[in-house]
């Protein structure tokens, strides 16, 4: 895992705790970092038994009391994600983006005469 960074990032953990009125705890979240899992770690957490080691993405964040905590990506909302956003410049608008630059293939429907 990298070191810690000074970029803190404000955001939002998914949390079923119940004293979170939202579903949603405050925490600062330090990065999104890929953890490595042993064919050992896999067994012990699930019936899959591929051999090898494996990785999935994880995001850590800093607690209000202090704690590092590893969470699914997924559970994390950043705030003031627009201001984020902003932070950063696209030479384009949404409208004019071409197929070509999101990497996707046009698709496009030929239409016959017996519909």
């Amino acid at each position: 895992m990298a070191m810690l960074t000074r970029d803190l990032t404000p955001c939002f953990v998914q949390s079923f705790s119940v004293e979170s009125k939202t579903g949603y705890e405050k925490a600062l979240l330090v990065g999104v970092y890929d953890k490595t899992f042993t064919d050992l770690d896999r067994c012990i957490s699930s019936s899959d038994r591929v051999a090898g080691p494996t990785r999935r993405p994880v995001a850590v964040v800093v607690r209000r009391d202090g704690r590092l905590q590893e969470v699914d990506p997924w559970k994390v909302v950043i705030d003031d994600s627009e201001e984020v956003f902003e932070m950063y410049s696209w030479m384009w608008d949404e409208e004019s983006v071409k197929y070509e630059q999101l990497g996707l293939a046009e698709v496009k429907v030929e239409k016959g005469g017996d519909e």
